[in-house]
């Protein structure tokens, strides 16, 4: 498949879940995930890995989490509930610690890079 197909037509989520697990991008336990907010996101990637729909307790949809991904998963938003001075979403918490976004944001690359940088000041402090 190419990018001009996949930008028209998409991808068929079991085809990605199959590139996901042959990449070795899950269930290799020496990776770190790192979010913004995050959960819905694992839910979905959980749900076209699985094929089958996701669980109703959050008690097991944290051992697939914990299986597919490792323990190294951090979630800042999640991180900033123990962070009194912190509140509200990535550029505002950006902003709190004085941490300068490169590029536009929500873009991908752009985003992800301040969700690091953000962590790595978080740990710092």
């Amino acid at each position: 498949m190419t990018f001009a197909y996949n930008a028209t037509y998409g991808i068929y989520s079991a085809y990605f879940g199959h590139l996901m697990i042959s990449s070795r991008l899950i269930y290799s336990y020496n990776l770190i995930w790192l979010t913004f907010h995050g959960s819905h996101d694992f839910g979905y990637l959980i749900k076209i890995i699985t094929r089958c729909p996701l669980p109703n307790r959050l008690e097991e949809f944290l051992w697939f989490v914990k299986v597919m991904f490792g323990d190294n998963v951090y979630d800042v938003k999640h991180m900033m509930s123990f962070c009194p001075s912190l509140f509200g979403g990535l550029d505002r918490v950006a902003r709190t610690l004085n941490v300068d976004r490169e590029g536009k944001s929500h873009q991908a690359s752009s985003d992800s890079l301040l969700t690091s940088n953000i962590f790595q000041k978080i740990k710092e402090t």
